[in-house]
């Protein structure tokens, strides 16, 4: 094992990882589930079960990471603490973004948006979708969700991309560490302009509920709100963005599904939660051994840095037939775990399939029934812990 071990964790780079993770997640899924990769100083954990597991025993493999670099860009957020300190962090935020809510306060925002940035380009045949319609899209909705009004699209997305980039810097860049801080004291004085907004007249954001809700000891204290606030605007803006992009990416290149689709709208739903699925934004998300332990056979020591590899997980053999092929019918044995499992489920799922599943796309395909990718401009994605396409080019005839 050890010989198995030190062939694959000791000979993968981050570059390689970043550029097409999945040969790597296979092998240490069939050979080395529990591997130690070198470039990343962490145990991979790769089969679902073992994700689930984990996932669900925090007790073991705590969110509270030491020396996290979440908590070094963003401050101490829910999605690092376990326990009654994450419950009481999450229950703070809660109330805007449950099932009921969306529908009745968001679905007008959301169908508006999304019509309002498909006019743009309609009528030129041509659209770059990542940069001209779903970042754009994801960015204005989810600050008008979080009560950031003032904020503007580019700056969300200039935000994301920064905060999520110093999470992900494994690499230790510093330009990386130094955009993450800039954009940090951004949001910040947005957040705090945000504040005093709310404190004089609640408007139903997740600012405002975070601003008035009285959870256990009190309400949430002013840096507590800026971190969460950073978190949401990471995985908020991102995850959507790349689910509308990969699910168009998906249905365009199986035009059969995609017709079925386009003749039964309520099939959207379905072929969002198969490409996140097959992808999974949120590929990656670390933990922290917390006493020492022992997973397939490794033994496992306090202190240990952990790598869930929801992406492999999302892929594996004993869960899913075929799991590398796009497939909008596919039996549901098992819930994917692109938003999570257990305490740590995400807080936003329910927003996040509204904008895809019954937002976004729908409007979408209806208005541009004949899109096509444009082939002279190939799809290029890249990224292990956060992944996604970095542009979709396409065109239809008008």
């Amino acid at each position: 094992m050890a010989i198995i071990q030190k062939r694959i964790g000791s000979d993968i780079s981050i570059e390689q990882l970043t550029i097409n993770p999945y040969p790597f997640l296979k092998k240490m899924r069939n050979e080395d589930p529990v591997c130690w990769v070198e470039s990343v100083n962490r145990w991979f954990i790769t089969r679902y079960d073992d994700v689930v597991y984990v996932d669900t025993h925090p007790e073991i493999y705590t969110a509270h990471e030491s020396r996290s670099l979440q908590t070094k860009v963003m401050g101490v957020t829910m999605l690092r603490q376990d326990g009654a300190a994450h419950a009481r962090l999450r229950k703070a935020c809660e109330e805007p973004l449950k099932p009921k809510v969306v529908r009745q306060r968001w679905a007008n925002m959301l169908n508006k948006t999304a019509n309002e940035f498909i006019d743009r380009f309609i009528d030129r045949g041509k659209v770059e979708l990542v940069s001209e319609f779903a970042e754009p899209f994801a960015a204005r909705t989810l600050k008008m969700v979080l009560g950031l009004q003032n904020a503007t699209e580019e700056e969300m997305q200039r935000w994301t991309r920064d905060l999520i980039d110093g999470c992900a810097n494994y690499g230790n860049d510093p330009e990386v560490w130094a955009r993450a801080c800039r954009s940090g004291l951004e949001v910040d004085e947005a957040v705090d302009r945000a504040i005093k907004r709310v404190q004089k007249e609640e408007d139903g954001s997740v600012i405002s509920s975070m601003v008035h809700t009285v959870v256990e000891n009190g309400k949430m204290n002013v840096d507590e709100l800026r971190a969460n606030v950073k978190l949401i605007i990471g995985g908020g803006l991102n995850e959507p963005r790349d689910g509308i992009t990969l699910t168009v990416w998906d249905l365009l290149t199986h035009p059969d599904q995609m017709n079925q689709v386009k003749s039964d709208p309520t099939l959207f739903p379905a072929a969002v939660e198969e490409s996140l699925r097959k992808v999974a934004p949120l590929s990656m998300y670390p933990r922290e051994v917390a006493v020492d332990t022992e997973l397939r056979g490794k033994k496992l020591k306090r202190g240990d840095k952990i790598a869930v590899l929801v992406s492999s997980a999302n892929r594996d053999e004993n869960q899913w037939e075929n799991p590398n092929v796009y497939n909008i019918h596919r039996k549901k044995l098992k819930s994917h775990l692109a938003f999570g499992t257990g305490h740590h489920y995400c807080l936003g799922a329910w927003l996040a399939r509204y904008q895809l599943g019954m937002t976004a796309l729908p409007i979408l395909f209806e208005r541009i029934p004949n899109l096509r990718l444009n082939l002279d401009h190939p799809p290029q994605m890249k990224g292990w812990v956060f992944r996604g396409p970095l542009h979709l080019h396409l065109e239809w005839d008008k």
